[in-house]
C-alpha cells in the first residue's frame, strides 16, 4: 500500500517525525498475565468412539512414561517419522492441542493429519522440550478400550517465545498400549503461566520505557528455500476481545494481534523507488494495559520489516510500530518489506516478548 504518496527510508533506523501517541512510553505499566488453560479431557472414549486396538492391553507406568521419554527425544530431534508412530491413526486419534508457544486449539488440535507439519514448524522455530516430572494416573475405560493416563510437566524453549527462555509447563495425556506397541490418543501441553525471564524497572527517565520494550531482535535464522514456520492461527480475534471484524483469525499470544489471512501470507504491492513492497495490516490490542513495541525481520535470509502508523499517515517508513493498549477496535497501520520471503514480527511489551511468523509475496 503507498497512500499519498511515497515512503521513504529511515535516516539511521530513526524516525522521522513521530506518527506515534505522545503518551506512548508513559502509558500504564501493569501487564496482563494469566496461563492458558488446558485443553479439558473429553469424556471417555470420546476422541474415538467405537475404535478398539486388537491387541489392546491395560497400560503401565512402565510402558507409559517411556512413551513421553520418547516422544520428547523426537520433538528435539524433528524426527517426523519416530513422531508419527508416537500418536495413534486417525480412527483413534483424539487430539494434540498446545498452549503458546506453538498454540493449537480446535479445530487444529483435532486434525491428525496436520500433526506432522506442526511438529515440523516448531522445530524449524527452535522449539524444545526437557522432562521435569511425570506422574502415572492409572488407567480407565470407555468407548470399548482401555488408556492409561499420565500427567507431567515440561521445560519449553522456544524462538518465538520470550527470546528463548526456558519456562515449565504442565501436560496431560492418554496412550493405549499392546502388543504392537503404545501410542498417544490425546495429549494437552499447557502455556506459560508468567514470563519466563525477570524483567528489570524500567528508568523513570524520558525515553526510558521506551529502551526497556527495545531489546535485541531474537529471529531465528532458517535456509533459503525452507518451507516458512508460519504462525497457526489459534481461535478468532473476537474470542481475544477484538470488536472489529471479531471472525478473523487470532496469530500468536498477544497481546497485539495483526490482521493477517489464515494461511498467514501476506501479499504485498510491488515495491516503489524507494524500494519497500507493502500493505495494510490492521493491529487490535484488546486485553493488555500499556504500550507494545513492534519490530521485525526476515528468516530466509537479510532483510528488515517496515511500519506506518495511520489514520494519519506519517508518509515514512518505520522500523518499529508502537501500539497502546488497551484498544478493541482494528487500528489501522501497514506493514513493509524489501522482498519476497519468510519474517516476524517481534512483540515487545515490560513483561513478554514473542514473535508471530508470517510470509511475505509480492502480488
Amino acid at each position: 500500500m503507498h497512500e499519498n504518496g511515497r515512503y521513504v527510508k529511515l535516516e539511521n533506523g530513526a524516525p522521522g517525525g513521530n506518527p506515534f501517541p505522545t503518551d506512548w512510553c508513559n502509558a500504564g505499566m501493569s501487564v496482563r498475565g494469566g496461563a492458558l488453560l488446558l485443553a479439558a479431557l473429553a469424556s471417555s472414549g470420546a476422541a474415538a468412539a467405537g475404535a478398539t486396538s486388537r491387541s489392546a492391553s491395560p497400560c503401565s507406568a512402565a510402558t507409559a512414561k517411556p512413551l513421553l521419554a520418547s516422544f520428547v527425544a523426537a520433538f528435539n530431534q524433528g524426527d517426523s517419522t519416530r513422531l508419527d508412530s508416537l500418536f495413534a491413526d486417525a480412527s483413534q486419534f483424539g487430539w494434540f492441542s498446545s498452549g503458546g508457544p506453538g498454540i493449537r486449539s480446535n479445530p487444529e488440535a483435532n486434525d491428525r493429519a496436520s500433526l506432522a507439519a506442526y511438529f515440523a514448524n516448531r522445530h524449524v522455530l527452535g522449539d524444545r522440550l526437557r522432562v521435569v516430572g511425570v506422574r502415572w494416573n492409572g488407567n480407565a475405560s470407555g468407548g470399548g478400550r482401555t488408556y492409561g493416563n499420565l500427567g507431567f510437566t515440561l521445560g519449553r524453549s522456544a524462538a518465538d517465545y520470550d527470546q528463548g527462555a526456558w519456562f515449565q509447563v504442565a501436560g496431560k495425556a492418554a496412550a493405549v498400549c499392546g502388543a504392537d506397541g503404545s501410542r498417544f490418543i490425546v495429549m494437552s501441553l499447557g502455556g506459560p503461566k508468567a514470563s519466563a525471564q525477570p524483567r528489570p524497572p524500567c528508568p523513570a527517565r524520558p525515553n526510558g520505557r521506551v529502551a526497556c520494550l527495545r531489546r535485541p531482535l531474537r529471529l531465528p535464522s532458517i535456509p533459503s528455500g525452507t518451507a516458512c514456520p508460519t504462525t497457526a492461527p489459534a481461535g478468532t480475534i473476537g474470542s481475544r476481545g477484538t470488536v472489529d471484524l471479531p471472525h478473523l483469525p487470532a496469530f500468536g499470544l498477544g497481546p497485539s494481534f495483526p490482521a493477517l489471512p489464515r494461511d498467514a501470507v501476506l501479499t504485498v504491492d510491488p515495491p516503489g523507488a524507494d524500494g519497500w513492497a507493502g500493505t495494510k495490516v490492521l493491529w487490535s490490542t484488546p486485553r493488555h494495559i500499556g504500550p507494545v513495541l513492534i519490530r521485525g525481520g526476515r528468516l530466509d535470509g537479510p532483510g528488515e520489516v517496515g511500519f506506518d502508523l495511520g489514520p494519519a499517515w506519517s508518509r515514512t517508513v518505520h522500523l518499529e510500530l508502537r501500539l497502546i493498549g488497551p484498544e478493541r477496535t482494528l487500528h489501522p497501520a501497514a506493514t513493509y518489506v524489501r522482498a519476497a520471503g519468510c519474517y516476524a514480527y517481534q512483540l515487545d511489551t515490560y513483561g513478554s516478548t514473542s514473535l508471530i511468523v508470517f510470509e511475505a509475496r509480492i502480488r
